[in-house]
């Protein structure tokens, strides 16, 4: 069993510009993790779209390593648009982690976890507001030289959300 909190914050400045914070939190019966990304986001939006790339510091607190950890930037995107009458969502968040400490990725000069100094973590998920209470889904969810995997990672995810 393991539990895991991804709170994110964007803290407005002016014009779009905001503070962005956010922190992954793991924890299970052998390991934890916390990787805080303190860095900048801009949004744009339209009526029916809106993209907020960010880049920020990476500091990780975990099992095995403690400090600075590189550097994290991405972006998050939501397109709302209508096919046959029906309202369908196309969303997307991706992360990059780059320069990461070489503490982290290797042990006496051997690749350890996912073995380099980047890593890839995202998503991209398509909605679909069948009634005002159900919305079906579908998601492609991957990753690479992410989560300690060495290897790529992906999978298709199938959901339904029910609002009270």
């Amino acid at each position: 069993m393991r539990f895991a909190l991804k709170p994110i914050f964007d803290i407005y400045i002016k014009n779009g510009f905001a503070l962005h914070i956010q922190d992954f939190a793991l924890k299970s019966k052998t390991f934890y993790v916390n990787n805080l990304i303190t860095g900048f986001s801009y949004k744009y939006s339209t009526a029916n779209f809106w993209f907020k790339p960010f880049i920020g510091i990476h500091y990780q607190n975990s099992s095995n390593y403690n400090g600075f950890n590189g550097y994290m930037t991405g972006w998050v995107f939501n397109y709302d648009t209508t096919i046959f009458g029906e309202k369908i969502k196309l969303f997307q968040w991706h992360e990059i982690e780059f320069a990461r400490e070489k503490k982290h990725y290797l042990c006496d000069g051997i690749p350890t976890g996912d073995g380099q100094e980047y890593g890839v973590n995202g998503a991209i998920s398509l909605w679909w507001s069948m009634t005002q209470n159900f919305t079906p889904g579908i998601q492609y969810r991957y990753a690479d030289h992410k989560l300690g995997y060495a290897t790529y990672q992906d999978a298709i995810i199938y959901s339904l959300k029910y609002y009270f």
